[in-house]
């Protein structure tokens, strides 16, 4: 017995096919219409740059060039290819940002994270959220310790590079 297919067999595939590949090219125009902007400067409350655009498009230039899309926890491998430098400088903002609210609270020092009050961490998350950037200039203002950080942490991420330069050049 041979049994023919029904006509609707390949109807129904090229539709699947045309709505697949259109919801597809609508997601990707989304992407990059909806991308975040890219400052055409940094700078700290004091009015001083710290970094341009052209810094940043160096800087991504140099994260393609080491194929680091695969490192970190917000590309989903956490740091089994490598150090996990957006979470580390995450968790060194949080509680640079904490510290001084828990000192204003009378807190000891030392003791930054283990009594912190979930109200604290909340005030922490929306001073970390804060928008800062003003599409007007096109200029996005850091706190003066995030300037801090921005610099330690690139200092960091540059000494890991020169010493471990070998480990970094893709197969």
């Amino acid at each position: 017995m041979d049994a023919q297919l029904s006509p609707w067999w390949r109807r129904s595939f090229v539709i699947l096919m045309v709505l697949g590949f259109s919801v597809l090219g609508f997601l990707a125009r989304r992407t990059y219409r909806d991308a975040p902007p890219v400052p055409a400067k940094v700078i700290d409350e004091t009015g001083q740059t710290l970094f341009t655009s052209e810094d940043i498009t160096l800087g991504q230039q140099v994260f393609l060039r080491h194929g680091l899309m695969e490192n970190g926890t917000i590309w989903g491998h956490g740091a089994y290819l490598g150090p996990d430098f957006s979470a580390e400088y995450l968790h060194t903002m949080a509680l640079d940002v904490l510290s001084p609210l828990r000192a204003a609270q009378g807190a000891p020092a030392g003791s930054v994270t283990a009594t912190a009050t979930p109200m604290l961490h909340a005030k922490v998350a929306r001073i970390i959220k804060q928008n800062r950037y003003d599409p007007a200039t096109g200029t996005l203002t850091f706190y003066r310790r995030r300037s801090r950080l921005v610099s330690a942490a690139a200092g960091k991420v540059a000494r890991v590079f020169r010493q471990s330069r070998a480990q970094w050049r893709p197969a």
